[in-house]
């Protein structure tokens, strides 16, 4: 199976990279040949290696800086034509929170038919959403965001499609 590791980020940090092991960690376990994140410090950068990775990967994973998180996923789910839903599992969580609409709709939508992958605040969740045979995953990769996701519902994800 060709997995594809991409993140995303502006600086690289101390956050960022226990994120990135820990999410390396998942996938190897599952996946013993998955090779390392290629990383970008620019969205059009990165957008245009995920395209051509989603040509001929299986499961396509991305891990963004949280100052970045929902611009990115606005944009690469833009650039993919994915229609959007609101998840009410989040809404409910976030009702309470004062946010600016603009961040709370950000944070509580993502592509129908997706998989939550969340996080324990419920802020930058991540989500998966299959097509075909393809497989794209959308991460926080700051540490604890990316522990939270990577330990509550990545490792089970990634476990159902993995080889026994």
């Amino acid at each position: 199976m060709e997995i594809k590791l991409f993140s995303f980020f502006d600086s690289e940090s101390a956050s960022a990279q226990s994120g990135k092991k820990c999410i390396c960690n998942c996938v190897r376990s599952l996946f013993p040949t998955c090779g390392e994140f290629d990383d970008f410090s620019s969205q059009k950068r990165m957008l245009v290696a995920v395209s051509q990775s989603l040509q001929a990967a299986d499961v396509v994973i991305i891990a963004v800086q949280g100052n970045m998180y929902n611009t990115t996923k606005r944009m690469l789910l833009g650039a993919l034509g994915t229609d959007m839903q609101t998840n009410e599992r989040v809404v409910k969580a976030l009702a309470t929170r004062k946010m600016k609409e603009s961040n709370f709709n950000a944070n509580t939508t993502f592509p129908v038919s997706s998989e939550l992958l969340p996080t324990s605040s419920y802020i930058h969740c991540g989500f998966a959403v299959a097509s075909g045979g393809q497989r794209l995953i959308y991460l926080p990769v700051d540490a604890p965001k990316a522990h939270e996701v990577v330990y509550g519902s990545l490792f089970d994800y990634l476990a159902e499609f993995a080889e026994p």
